[in-house]
């Protein structure tokens, strides 16, 4: 069954660079979850980037109205979660462990003055901001990796691409949020995931981090160095 993922694009205005909806676009979810269709509307806005031209911000879900305000939410497609670039080994480990099917892209914050990775998880079917907000705060917590960018387990948070924003797909079953809302239902709250807005784990807590799976890119050597 092919899944549809809504992506919103938003357009910056004004002196304070103020989101505006611009004119979203739905993808499919293939079968083998490779997210063909979401990472080329990705490529595709980059290149436009490269041109000075089209929106900035990305989220995952639909929306009314203009603005990037909570009450003109209407539902969540896939998770969205922006750490600092330097994280990047560490939660690319973390994530086999969830066993998910998952992208990244290497974005920056809204300033462009900090460089990020935004890990998304596209959800087996959409939810609403509060199973949202909670389900992407366990997931913080079992993840376990710090730099996590501030303001970022909010549902309406945005993502900034760049110029030269790449993207790398791992494959995996898509995530089914409202049942892993209800397996975690008395494990974690929200305000665990606080611990994580820092820029590095404590040394004193830094793990050992051991690759055996390969990293799939759609070309060689794309995140080498990073």
């Amino acid at each position: 069954m092919t899944t549809k993922l809504a992506i919103t694009p938003w357009d910056e205005h004004g002196i304070t660079k103020k989101y505006v909806r611009a004119s979203p676009y739905v993808a499919s979810v293939e079968a083998d979850h490779r997210f063909r269709s979401i990472l080329d509307y990705i490529d595709n806005a980059v290149r436009q980037l490269r041109l000075h031209s089209g929106p900035r911000g990305i989220h995952f879900g639909e929306w009314s109205g203009t603005q990037n305000v909570k009450s003109n939410l209407k539902a969540n497609h896939a998770m969205l979660l922006d750490y600092d670039i330097r994280q990047f080994e560490e939660l690319r480990a973390a994530c086999d462990r969830l066993n998910v099917g998952r992208f990244y892209m290497t974005t920056e914050n809204k300033a462009r003055k900090q460089n990020t990775i935004s890990l998304v998880i596209p959800f087996s079917a959409p939810v609403d901001a509060a199973t949202y907000e909670r389900v992407t705060s366990c997931i913080v917590k079992e993840l376990d990796v710090y730099g996590l960018v501030v303001g970022v387990l909010s549902s309406t948070f945005v993502t900034n691409i760049h110029a030269t924003t790449l993207t790398v797909h791992e494959r995996g079953p898509l995530f089914d949020a409202e049942a892993f809302k209800v397996r975690t239902a008395h494990l974690y709250r929200r305000q665990d995931a606080s611990k994580y807005y820092q820029q590095t784990r404590p040394v004193s807590l830094k793990p050992v981090i051991e690759r055996e799976k390969p990293l799939r890119t759609s070309h060689d050597g794309l995140f080498e160095g990073l």
